[in-house]
């Protein structure tokens, strides 16, 4: 997964969550130890970026090494996102995290 930091503010931080370009999905970071705000680039594919091109997606890194990451759709509210917590470690374990968390909000508004 390529992550790119600091995209410039094309975006309100407070807004959904947005693709960048046909393969990436931007996500909202929440950077210790004051929450500030930043905008990261994941390189997941064109079908991760059609899926979350309505979602609003944050992470927040959890001394040691978590991950928190949350996910809704643009017209719910905070308490509807669903979670993951996940190891922050190199390799693929944060991107198949990623797409996981974005299946299973999918699923939940479209169930089989």
């Amino acid at each position: 997964m390529n992550i790119r930091p600091n995209i410039p503010e094309r975006y309100d931080v407070d807004n959904l969550t947005h693709a960048i370009t046909e393969d990436e999905v931007e996500a909202v970071q929440f950077e210790r130890p004051d929450a500030h705000k930043r905008h990261l680039s994941l390189q997941l594919g064109k079908e991760w970026h059609d899926k979350a091109e309505h979602l609003y997606f944050t992470c927040e890194a959890i001394p040691p090494n978590l991950v928190n990451m949350t996910c809704r759709w643009e017209d719910q509210d905070d308490e509807d996102e669903l979670s993951e917590l996940v190891k922050n470690e190199p390799g693929d374990t944060i991107p198949n995290a990623v797409k996981t968390l974005i299946q299973r909000v999918w699923e939940e508004r479209n169930p089989k």
